[in-house]
């Protein structure tokens, strides 16, 4: 009795140590992501877009990548949004968590100048696998 406890005990410290290994910390060149990062775009079930300008939707060819850089800041790119800026990158959004009908999102809202002709607002919300995008140019 007592040499299959022993041999237990060396039997699960040996797989405690097999199983373990030195890169298991993370940053060790280990990319965390978030599960709301992605690319999202108008009709795609996965990470749907809405989106619109000046309260009109948005081309079926405008998509949005976005990027949780922290618990407070994101990182959106616009494409294909607006015909002069096949693209355009908004950094540091500050984000505010909101929990709606027993769901988590992201909120967010802020103003983006692109260049000397482009100003807009803008302002929405991220849940998982849909990003809402409101966009007021002035």
């Amino acid at each position: 009795m007592r040499s299959y406890f022993l041999i237990s005990i060396l039997f699960f410290g040996l797989i405690g140590f097999m199983s373990s290994c030195k890169n298991d910390e993370v940053g060790n060149g280990i990319e965390m992501t978030s599960y709301l990062d992605g690319n999202y775009s108008p009709g795609n079930d996965e990470n749907e877009l809405s989106a619109t300008i000046d309260k009109t939707s948005v081309s079926s060819k405008s998509s949005v990548t976005f990027r949780l850089s922290s618990n407070k800041k994101g990182y959106m790119k616009l494409i294909e949004f607006f015909e002069d800026f096949p693209s355009i990158e908004i950094e540091d959004i500050q984000l505010k968590e909101v929990v709606k009908d027993d769901y988590k999102q992201l909120e967010f809202s802020g103003n983006k100048t692109v260049g000397s002709s482009l100003r807009f607002e803008y302002s929405g919300y991220i849940i998982m696998g849909e990003l809402h995008l409101e966009l007021l140019v002035k």
